[in-house]
């Protein structure tokens, strides 16, 4: 089976083939638009944190910046980059990640940054539908901590038009190692 679609350059992949492995599928997020459901929270926080941060910022810099204003610019620029930098950041990871599921793993490149799962041990899989139609592939990992058990969606193939597609070619390369 070929899942393979040529408008993607996937020449980054190569030095991460082995010997016999091919490519099964490969594709990019088509969702341009950087808002996630947890915006509904941080936005409106961040409103109130940079709107209270600039005021008692404004009112020292009129009377003179002191040891209290210049305290104040690093809580002023985290609340700059959780209003507005987390959201520039996510749009350009976005334009800038591909994905790739060969006959023996799954890779997800962002920018210049190369994340492999190997076919042989892949985790649980869990699939979200987003409400614009596209859907996410999300391997779930257990990690552990002293308490207890939980997962960490750390990788993903997020925002997929043909995660059919991808899925068959997971199902593939899981029936070339055996597993279901």
């Amino acid at each position: 089976m070929d899942y393979i679609d040529y408008r993607y350059d996937s020449s980054w992949v190569r030095p991460y083939l082995g010997p016999g492995e091919s490519i099964l599928w490969q594709g990019k997020p088509q969702r341009a638009n950087p808002f996630t459901a947890n915006d509904v929270f941080i936005i409106p926080f961040s409103l109130f944190w940079c709107g209270s941060l600039f005021s008692m910022f404004w009112k020292d810099f009129k009377e003179g910046i002191g040891i209290a204003g210049l305290f104040s610019i690093p809580f002023v620029l985290a609340g700059l980059y959780f209003l507005f930098g987390r959201l520039i950041y996510r749009w350009h990871l976005l334009k800038h990640t591909s994905y790739v599921i060969t006959t023996q793993k799954v890779l997800r490149r962002r920018n210049r940054k190369v994340d492999i799962l190997q076919g042989i041990s892949l985790p649980q899989m869990n699939v979200k539908e987003h409400r614009d139609g596209l859907k996410s592939i999300i391997f779930c990992q257990t990690a552990y901590d002293r308490r207890n058990s939980f997962y960490n969606p750390g990788f993903a193939l997020e925002f997929l038009p043909d995660a059919e597609r991808a899925l068959r070619a997971i199902d593939s390369m899981r029936g070339s190692f055996g597993q279901q």
